[in-house]
């Protein structure tokens, strides 16, 4: 029996999501020591997120992509079956690290790309890589950890500094928020009752998840993953990749 496939991505923008707190009074904890700019937002969910929707719609196993002014620059899993909330195991992180405004960004580590790129962003006075590494250590963001940047998101935040770099928060909330989007589909779409018995419904999900996310990260190589897919973004669309899910499971019947 071919299973029945309902799933469908649903949209959710950035300022139902996010509000931003200030971080100059606020303590630091672990190893990090300082919030100095731009590393001065603290990216909290907004504790009523789209009233009337249940908590359950953003429990995994699920695909979601991020745009920013319509553009996809991420496509990423959610993995955990039936429970979690992906706002806040893994959009907030992405918020955080993809705009480089993020209090707890970290994982710069000792790879000079990511000073070179830190240093084109400018946000010091002083100019230098090593400068820029002075900050980094001094501010306790050498080691990796939970919000870790990376190279391509470093890349896109410089593209975007223009923008990205507002010191006002409540202007950040109103100009560059509105930017981002989230879209979020729930591998939902097959009835429990006809995944094999010698398979657990958890670890069906859970793996079909996965299996769905390396496929499109072989086909696409949006901006902000660390990958190197066959094709740009250029002009790919969510409803696109949706239809490319379904076909895509379909052959696994």
């Amino acid at each position: 029996m071919k299973r029945k496939l309902i799933m469908t991505f649903v949209q959710y923008n950035s300022t139902k999501l996010f509000q931003i707190l200030d971080t100059e009074s606020k303590k630091t904890k672990g190893k990090i020591k300082n919030y100095d700019y731009p590393f001065n937002f603290e990216f909290k969910k907004i504790k009523k997120v789209y009233k009337g929707d249940k908590k359950k719609v953003f429990n995994g196993s699920g695909i979601y992509l991020i745009k920013y002014k319509k553009e996809i620059i991420y496509i990423g899993k959610y993995m955990p079956y039936g429970k979690g909330n992906v706002i806040t195991d893994r959009w907030l992180k992405h918020i955080a690290t993809i705009t480089n405004r993020g209090h707890r960004v970290c994982g710069f580590e000792k790879k000079n790309k990511k000073y070179e790129l830190l240093e084109k962003i400018g946000f010091l006075v002083e100019k230098g890589i090593d400068k820029y590494k002075a900050f980094v250590l001094k501010a306790g963001r050498m080691e990796g950890g939970d919000y870790s940047t990376s190279v391509k998101r470093l890349a896109f935040a410089k593209d975007n500094w223009h923008t990205f770099k507002e010191q006002d928060k409540t202007n950040f909330e109103k100009n560059v928020l509105p930017k981002f989007q989230f879209h979020y589909m729930q591998l939902n779409g097959h009835k429990e009752g006809e995944i094999p018995d010698s398979v657990k419904t958890k670890e069906y999900y859970e793996n079909l998840a996965s299996l769905v996310e390396t496929y499109l990260l072989w086909k696409y190589n949006p901006v902000c993953n660390s990958n190197e897919g066959l094709k740009e973004m250029d002009g790919i669309t969510s409803s696109k990749i949706e239809t490319e899910i379904k076909s895509f499971l379909e052959k696994l019947n």
